[in-house]
This record gives structure tokens, C-alpha cells and sequence, in this order.
């Protein structure tokens, strides 16, 4: 399995189970498995995965907090 694949198995895995925070919970949680990975390339597999409709993106709120 190439890197690629193995990091949006990664993070779909993170977002599965509730709404998830890139910075806070995501990026952290891949790192702490021995990635060296930056923040863009959480972004694109994000992307990839909704994209692939494998994930799907949303607004939490639809106004200013």
C-alpha cells in the first residue's frame, strides 16, 4: 500500500466516529503513529477522501459563532 492510501485510511479512520478538528485531533493523532507528515497533506487526503465520496464536508455553523 502506498503512503498516499495509507494516510487517507489514516484519517478516515480519525473522522469515522464524530466531527473531527484538523489541528486539534486529526494531524496529532496520524503524527503520533510515526508520520512525518504536514498539515497539507492531512488538507489533500481530507480532500481526496470527498473527492472519493468517502467523506463528506460540512459547516458546523451557518453563521458566525
Amino acid at each position: 500500500m502506498e503512503r498516499n492510501e495509507l494516510l487517507r485510511r489514516l484519517v478516515l479512520n480519525e473522522i469515522s466516529h464524530d466531527y473531527e478538528n484538523i489541528d486539534q485531533i486529526i494531524f496529532p493523532h496520524v503524527e503520533k503513529l510515526g508520520f512525518t507528515i504536514q498539515r497539507s497533506d492531512i488538507v489533500n487526503a481530507l480532500a481526496e477522501l470527498i473527492e472519493q465520496r468517502s467523506a463528506r464536508a460540512y459547516l458546523l455553523f451557518s453563521r458566525e459563532p
